[in-house]
């Protein structure tokens, strides 16, 4: 059983370190983050972005890219702003999160 646990950890943190890898090259300077100790998801706060709400559920879509709003997740609690999202990273590949990360939250608010 130990060794099934070092492995699905070494697992996670290998698919956390790719995805903080594609953070890095495509939203230095974009987004805050931190790197997790555990868990799949990594929570970004996107730089200059009041509320991620309506950029995710409208205007990511129409640029063909579903991202999760942290409003959910958060105790900012209902029709308050919220400047994060939540990026998993569990199930994706590299060249998916390379995919992902390529998004310009600034472009995509003024689309």
């Amino acid at each position: 059983m130990l060794k099934h646990f070092k492995s699905v950890r070494e697992f996670y943190r290998m698919k956390r370190d790719q995805m903080l890898s594609a953070v890095t090259k495509h939203l230095t300077g974009l987004a805050e983050w931190c790197v997790p100790d555990g868990g799949l998801f990594l929570w970004l706060k996107l730089n200059g972005i009041e509320d991620t709400y309506e950029m995710a559920m409208n205007r990511c879509i129409k640029n063909s890219l579903v991202i999760i709003p942290g409003h959910p997740f958060t105790s900012f609690g209902p029709g308050r702003p919220c400047p994060y999202i939540r990026l998993s990273y569990s199930m994706v590949t590299p060249s998916q999160m390379d995919q992902v990360n390529k998004f310009n939250p600034i472009r995509v608010m003024d689309s």
